[in-house]
């Protein structure tokens, strides 16, 4: 989903993250090296040995980002994939179920799916990442021109790790407005080993997955004016599902998908004897080459919505326009985009009859 895309954001680590909308690309500098031979000396004929510190034991918020596999946390899903970054250092790239917002060929998409969250260096010693960025203080700019900044044993950080965040781009959307901001967003961190954090040489093993882990959901546009779309004005029952939007104040019809409007044509209504009833509909039956056997008229396509009621293509419309009427169903003079409105239509879909 990245190509032309505005990312899905990256949330702050501090162990409580929030649903990201944009995602920053991690930055790969050179990895680490290895080590340079151990050199021992005899070990002396008596000793005292050195006290040892046990690791503490991972919470399940700190686990979800070192340990590979789906998690379920706080009613939240998480997926983490773990790899060599270097041959002395092991990377976990961390992802979270979440709302995302993205830009694809100039339209907003809304979509539940898994976005980056960030980027977790397990421990190793401090000496392999000489002259890499990600773990000493300062800023630098990425050969992409991308700008990044490092920031180790702070208050932030934590003794012993290095934070990284790059400015990114992230996006929201709210009744219909899509908002963007360019920020310093939290990327990744280094962890250095220590006593109570040993050197980690190897993916750790995965965790056993969770019960109902999701998959992504289909995008759903973002439309940015719901109620008028091509100057034709929508009512609200239309912005969900699968909708014929029948207008008798425009005379004119949409059909509308997931609030977005597909296409739109010119229709008539009922004669003042017998009117057009407004209201929300179903599509009850199809008849491809129905004939009325009250009127006596051909009622090609018929999409029958309320009784005997439907909507279909008119000859008579296409023939003498306004003028005339029908005997209450919904007439359209377009007979090729009847017949691919015939083809496309479910029995179920909505008809929103309105002024």
């Amino acid at each position: 989903m990245r190509k032309k895309m505005l990312g899905v954001a990256i949330a702050a680590l501090a162990m409580t993250l929030v649903a990201p909308f944009a995602a920053a690309e991690e930055f790969n500098p050179t990895p680490p090296g290895e080590l340079p031979p151990l050199v021992t000396s005899p070990a002396p004929t008596t000793s005292t040995p050195a006290p040892t510190t046990q690791p503490a034991k991972l919470t399940p918020e700190q686990a979800i980002y070192v340990t590979p596999g789906y998690h379920l946390v706080n009613g939240r899903y998480w997926f983490t994939q773990c790899d060599m970054y270097s041959s002395t250092t092991v990377r976990c790239r961390t992802s979270i179920y979440a709302s995302t917002v993205f830009l694809k060929d100039g339209q907003w998409y809304t979509q539940n799916a898994w976005a980056f969250n960030n980027l977790t260096y397990l421990p190793s010693p401090r000496s392999v990442w000489a002259g890499n960025p990600l773990a000493q203080t300062g800023e630098w700019t990425a050969s992409d021109g991308r700008k990044w900044r490092s920031e180790c044993d702070t208050a932030a950080t934590g003794r012993g790790a290095c934070r990284s965040y790059a400015v990114a781009t992230t996006a929201s959307v709210a009744t219909g407005t899509v908002t963007q901001k360019t920020d310093w967003v939290f990327n990744g961190i280094v962890k250095f080993d220590g006593t109570a954090s040993p050197w980690v040489k190897a993916i750790p093993a995965a965790a056993t997955p969770p019960a109902g882990v999701p998959t992504p959901t289909a995008p759903v546009p973002v439309i940015t004016q719901p109620l008028v779309q091509s100057g034709f004005r929508l009512d609200e029952r239309c912005m969900t599902g699968r909708a014929f939007c029948v207008s008798k104040g425009q005379n004119k019809m949409a059909w509308v998908v997931n609030g977005k409007v597909q296409t739109i044509v010119d229709v008539r209504f009922g004669k003042t004897a017998t009117p057009t009833r407004n209201g929300a509909f179903r599509i009850g039956w199809k008849s491809r080459d129905h004939f009325s056997s009250i009127y006596k008229v051909e009622m090609p396509f018929a999409l029958f919505f309320d009784g005997g009621i439907a909507i279909h293509y008119s000859a008579n419309f296409a023939r003498v326009g306004y003028s005339g009427g029908s005997g209450g169903c919904v007439n359209v003079r377009d007979y090729a985009q009847m017949e691919r409105f015939f083809d496309i239509a479910r029995v179920g879909d909505k008809v929103i009859v309105y002024n």
